[in-house]
């Protein structure tokens, strides 16, 4: 395959989105509403049921869950892990229909459990690329303060420093990694890409994205305004539900910031298909007058 370097601004891929969505904005709401209560909805559901802050476990609540809280909590991230993958393909499958004006379904939704082996492999692969240096860091980190430390609560401010330092490494490894690999499932959903492992097709992926990921990165920037609007409902939801309600408070703002925020998804990732047929060859895009041009 050619490899492109992408010169086109995030303007004209939007514009392109808009068009494509036109007479399908409900439809693809609806898709990415599904994917984030499926994909998301046990997370949500764990912090709600017991009480867990946001990105913590309590120490004390872990040690107060029943047998059966434990065992729920176990089977939701299971389920959660084993479904993401086959989900995420059929996300993206609706909008590369979406884009080449291949009669797009809501069902296609349900596409990655046609191919769910690979689905699930891209999705493993991927998380092992992304999660492996944090657990490789923990290591060398521990490693190293006990090396360098002779007493005990040098050790631990020793490790903490070199956690903290390593972290920040894996943060800017994580970013790079996520930008490489973003087109992963769209790989997948595309039947004329040819599929020859999941490796192979992340190294394709990763070759894609040589020189481009600054670009799509910035392309991603773009929509940070627009992921901020669902967060004004919300807040007016709050304002006035959760002060006489706060458990329906909470409810309608979790509603409201989904509902409004699967509009903004259905843009951003159908932009994101757009990018996909550039990169892949399919579309061209004249930079003067920004109009399309399918190319054979």
């Amino acid at each position: 395959m050619k490899h492109i370097r992408m010169i086109v601004s995030s303007g004209p891929m939007k514009k392109i989105a808009k068009e494509k969505l036109k007479g399908h904005w409900f439809e693809a709401a609806a898709v990415f509403l599904l994917w984030t209560i499926l994909g998301e909805g046990a997370y949500s559901y764990i912090r709600s049921e017991f009480k867990i802050a946001d990105y913590t476990l309590a120490y004390n609540s872990y040690f107060n869950f029943t047998t059966g809280q434990s065992i729920t909590i176990i089977l939701l991230a299971v389920i959660t892990f084993l479904i993401a993958g086959a989900l995420s393909v059929g996300a993206m499958r609706y909008t590369l229909n979406l884009v080449r004006d291949e009669n797009p379904k809501f069902t296609d939704l349900f596409y990655g459990f046609t191919c769910y082996w690979r689905s699930f492999k891209q999705h493993f692969f991927y998380n092992l690329i992304i999660s492996l240096p944090i657990i490789v860091v923990v290591g060398v980190a521990i490693v190293i303060s006990i090396a360098i430390s002779q007493r005990v609560d040098s050790m631990l401010a020793t490790f903490i420093i070199l956690f903290i330092i390593f972290l920040l490494a894996w943060f800017v490894y994580a970013i790079v990694m996520t930008l490489s690999l973003f087109f992963k499932f769209y790989v997948i959903a595309d039947d004329k890409f040819q599929y020859n492992g999941a490796i192979d097709s992340l190294k394709t992926c990763a070759s894609m994205m040589k020189g481009n990921k600054a670009h799509l990165f910035g392309v991603a920037l773009s929509f940070i305004g627009w992921y901020l609007l669902p967060s004004i409902p919300s807040f007016i939801v709050a304002l006035t539900v959760a002060p006489a309600d706060p458990v329906m408070g909470a409810v309608l703002t979790t509603l409201t910031t989904v509902i409004f925020g699967s509009f903004v998804m259905a843009y951003s990732y159908t932009t994101f298909a757009v990018y996909y047929r550039i990169l892949r060859g399919e579309l061209k895009i004249d930079i003067v007058d920004d109009m399309p041009s399918e190319i054979a």
